[in-house]
């Protein structure tokens, strides 16, 4: 009876293993392509305008400035350069037809963050038509926020926008981003 039990396994596992050690298989090679891709974006755009207010003796004496947050937006998969420049040399005034250079503003970021993954923090401290660097060497980042200080320092609050006089001046702040 030994050996009739013996056979039966024998006989289970004859068939059942060449069943269980059969497997097809079937391959697909696959690739993942990431493009270049820089952007920066700004909430201008959303259409909020940078306003910098003279509103008394204090603004003349000690200049005045705006801290916005989350002002650019930036996206890059390589690494890059932002710059800044003024679209028009001048702020100009419609209505009464004066204006002030350009150079009065200067243009710093605030959250130093970036230099955590190896960017250089540029200050542009005479806005100009030319571009001027405020990121040099920033590294590939998604969707970082980045912030700015605008500011008119008191030299030339006295210097150009008294003597310009009451008004709105208008200008445009042009950012690009190139890659490096």
């Amino acid at each position: 009876m030994l050996m009739v039990k013996l056979l039966h396994v024998i006989v289970c596992v004859l068939f059942v293993l060449p069943a269980a050690s059969q497997h097809v298989e079937a391959k697909a090679d696959m690739q993942v392509l990431i493009r270049d891709f820089f952007q920066v974006s700004n909430l201008a755009s959303q259409g909020q305008i940078i306003s910098l207010e003279l509103n008394n003796e204090q603004d003349i004496e000690t200049g005045i400035n705006k801290e916005i947050r989350s002002n650019l937006m930036v996206t890059s998969t390589v690494d890059y350069n932002l710059f800044a420049r003024a679209a028009f040399p001048v702020f100009y005034n419609q209505q009464n037809r004066k204006s002030f250079p350009s150079s009065v503003l200067k243009l710093e970021i605030i959250n130093t963050d970036l230099t955590l993954n190896g960017a250089t923090i540029e200050k542009v401290l005479n806005l100009s038509t030319l571009n001027q660097p405020l990121i040099s060497e920033g590294k590939p980042l998604f969707k970082s926020a980045i912030d700015i200080r605008y500011s008119i320092p008191a030299e030339h609050t006295r210097e150009y926008l008294v003597k310009a006089g009451s008004g709105v001046y208008s200008n445009t702040i042009i950012y690009t981003i190139s890659p490096q």
